[in-house]
């Protein structure tokens, strides 16, 4: 549980933007987004010097945007300027769909609405698409076996549709490193697939087993948003309790 005297603490202090020059910036939303924050951000990324990365990378000078699970909300990036990277859930193309199941592995309640199938092909052709499972297992309490045979179902699922633009990056669901499944991980490795994670203030520690995103928060300000961007884990240590 987020501490909220310690969180508004953060946001006073002065932010270190040269950390951008020397991180791999990249952001991620769900299903909430904006996309005049998103060309406000481009713009702001490109004027200080860095690239724009059309996949999640660790080379530093970069920045990327992605996005999460599955939204009906993301119909209208179909035509956004820039290629983007969406990592799908899929298991709602099933005949047996449990869609109460699934809002409640997302944490959302109410009011959901996921891509129709000629829209996620749309977006297939356009974007870069990477995995997240066909559903939202948390990893560490799934067993390998039921991973390895989600994975290679969305594999499959993303083939028979005709999906081309498909990344080898898989997003972990929940984002941190506490819910990996280490068997899993090395099946992943094994076939080449880079592990994707969220994990708040990693930005900085880039390393070639894992890439890190922050995800940016729509209700806080664009500058609150950047000044989180650029603290480290000490300072994020006393308000989440993953672990190095």
């Amino acid at each position: 549980m987020i501490r909220r005297g310690y969180f508004n603490y953060l946001l006073t202090l002065e932010p270190n933007f040269d950390k951008f020059l020397v991180q791999a910036n990249n952001i991620y939303w769900h299903s909430e987004f904006q996309p005049e924050i998103m060309y406000k951000l481009y713009t702001f990324f490109l004027d200080i010097g860095l690239r724009y990365s059309e996949i999640p990378t660790n080379e530093s000078k970069t920045f990327s945007f992605s996005f999460d699970d599955n939204y009906m909300s993301w119909k209208g990036l179909s035509n956004f300027d820039h290629k983007l990277t969406f990592y799908l859930n899929t298991c709602q193309y099933n005949v047996n769909f449990d869609e109460t199941a699934y809002v409640r592995s997302i944490g959302h309640v109410s009011d959901y609405k996921f891509l129709p199938l000629k829209d996620l092909c749309d977006l297939g052709s356009r974007h870069n698409i990477g995995f997240h499972g066909t559903k939202h297992h948390k990893h560490s309490r799934t067993d390998r076996s039921i991973l390895v045979n989600d994975f290679e179902t969305q594999e499959l699922f993303f083939r028979k549709i005709g999906i081309c633009n498909v990344v080898n990056q898989y997003a972990i669901n929940y984002g941190m490193r506490r819910f990996l499944n280490p068997y899993f991980v090395k099946y992943l490795r094994q076939k080449n697939i880079n592990i994707v994670l969220a994990e708040p203030g990693m930005l900085k520690y880039t390393n070639s087993q894992f890439i890190n995103r922050y995800n940016w928060v729509d209700s806080i300000s664009f500058e609150n948003n950047l000044k989180l961007m650029t603290f480290n884990k000490h300072f994020y240590l006393p308000i989440t309790p993953y672990r190095l």
